[in-house]
């Protein structure tokens, strides 16, 4: 009896979580937050489902330590409700897109590729003359590189595009890296001369896009 109060509670919580349809960082949340598989799969079942579950996100999810099991459940339940035709484009219209990006002539003392966080988690490190991308939910959100004084904050909406400049700076004599929200005119025009970031400097393969500019 004691087990099955337990468990009750776990899938409360893991529902709670989800007011709205899941999406992938809806599981990844639940699996990090140390939820039992069979709990969120009475999520996944339960709840409207906004996966996506290209090759690529489920090698994504997998890296992000959600079961092989998890990962099953999302794409049978995807299959269920017509949702095996859902695309990047689909899920794209219902986020904003941040475009983070350091010009070739900011090389900066080193070093040279410092981290940038959203919401106090790493994103990527960002390099001289490259870029990248990252979708997230409309709403407020905090950028960050390595100078904490330096925050970009943005109340984003969904199918809008922002743009945030880094730079390297000196800071007491330290470098460090800085972020700057720019115009969409200023942002775009910049970013369309440089090159996506090296796979091997993201650090959050869930969010973090590379594609290249259209």
């Amino acid at each position: 009896m004691r087990l099955k109060i337990t468990v009750l509670c776990f899938v409360g919580v893991a529902l709670a979580i989800a007011q709205t349809a899941l999406t992938n960082d809806s599981i990844v949340k639940m699996a990090k937050g140390g939820l039992s598989d069979d709990v969120v799969i009475s999520a996944i079942k339960a709840q409207t489902a906004d996966y996506s579950t290209n090759p690529d996100s489920l090698i994504a999810l997998k890296t992000a330590g959600v079961s092989d099991k998890v990962i099953a459940a999302m794409v049978d339940r995807m299959a269920a409700s017509g949702g095996a035709a859902h695309t990047d484009n689909a899920g794209a219209e219902a986020k904003a897109m941040v475009y983070v990006y350091r010009n070739r002539n900011s090389s900066g003392p080193p070093p040279n590729s410092p981290s940038v966080f959203c919401d106090e988690q790493e994103l990527a490190r960002m390099q001289n003359g490259r870029y990248f991308s990252v979708r997230l939910d409309a709403g407020k959100h905090s950028f960050r590189s390595t100078d904490g004084q330096s925050v970009a904050d943005l109340d984003v909406k969904a199918g809008q595009s922002y743009y945030i400049r880094g730079e390297v700076v000196p800071v007491r004599l330290k470098p460090r890296g800085r972020v700057t929200v720019m115009s969409v005119e200023q942002g775009a025009s910049e970013t369309r001369t440089l090159k996506p970031l090296d796979s091997g400097m993201v650090k959050d393969s869930l969010r973090v896009v590379l594609d290249p500019l259209k």
